[in-house]
């Protein structure tokens, strides 16, 4: 030790302090699964029919923001069956969803960026779902507007 300048061993130090604090805890941040879902979204028109609701898995992306700062913090993606899992230092968060792409015949509501708070050594639970509209499904809504004509 009396062989390194203090000056270097001061800056090794810090480096290592700025590591070991950055590193976020084991079994910390977030997971979920992203669905889309198609069915009735309003009150029905006409006769009560049983509703016909699908809720797929989606891939897709989402940004991490600080709670407090409004600045990025994490990218993610799912994979194909919807899940994902990011570490994340505890802290609170904004998730915000990406837009799917709308398609000619189906496009989808974003869902609205939303809070979580990760907690030291806690996965927490941060699903979204959104919300599709495809031409040429039929719900019961359309089914009742049709029997009425």
């Amino acid at each position: 030790m009396k062989n390194i300048p203090h000056s270097l061993w001061i800056a090794l130090t810090l480096s290592l302090t700025t590591l070991v604090a950055s590193a976020t805890p084991p079994n910390t941040g977030i997971e979920g699964r992203t669905f889309v879902y198609f069915g009735p979204i309003g009150p029905p028109i006409g006769p009560v029919v049983p509703a016909v609701v699908w809720a797929l898995p989606v891939a897709t992306t989402f940004t991490v923001l600080s709670y407090h700062s409004g600045k990025v913090v994490a990218r993610g993606s799912t994979d194909s069956n919807g899940d994902f899992a990011l570490p994340l230092n505890p802290g609170r968060y904004i998730i915000v969803p990406a837009p799917l792409v709308t398609t000619q015949f189906c496009f989808y509501q974003t869902p609205h960026p939303f809070e979580v708070t990760v907690r030291p050594h806690v996965i927490s639970y941060a699903g979204f779902t959104y919300v599709g509209n495809c031409h040429g499904i039929i719900t019961p809504h359309d089914q009742s507007v049709e029997a009425s004509r």
